[in-house]
């Protein structure tokens, strides 16, 4: 899945270009501690159960990076990947978008985790 965080970059500078934002770069090391956090909060459910994603979305012992904020969503359904993620990123709470719309960002860490059995994607978007 290691396109999918380029794929995030794409959609979420999409966003921001019509209010004339400057275009996002991909921070690596960002990305990688993203996929990492995705993928614990992602095992924790399939193993506690969905509600185990309010409980821990913030919490991260595999968190490594410099960033100065982060957005986190899940997904359910049979959708693709990209629809997932469109998904997720369309249904931000005004909070969450304006983060994300925040014009002191340069960078962008993100990436998601995915089970295609329980049709189940966690994204995280680190920012700094």
């Amino acid at each position: 899945m290691g396109d999918i965080r380029y794929f995030i970059r794409d959609y979420v500078n999409s966003k921001r270009a019509p209010d004339r934002k400057s275009q996002l770069f991909i921070h690596e090391e960002n990305s990688d501690s993203a996929q990492k956090h995705a993928q614990y909060i992602l095992d924790e459910m399939l193993k506690w159960g969905r509600h185990r994603f309010w409980e821990i979305q913030h919490f991260n012992p595999f968190c490594h990076g410099e960033y100065n904020s982060e957005n986190i969503g899940p997904s359910e359904g049979t959708a693709s990947l990209e629809e997932h993620i469109v998904g997720i990123i369309s249904d931000f709470d005004k909070d969450h978008w304006n983060n994300m719309m925040n014009p002191a960002w340069t960078h962008i860490g993100a990436d998601a985790a995915y089970d295609n059995a329980a049709g189940l994607l966690i994204l995280v978007q680190r920012f700094c």
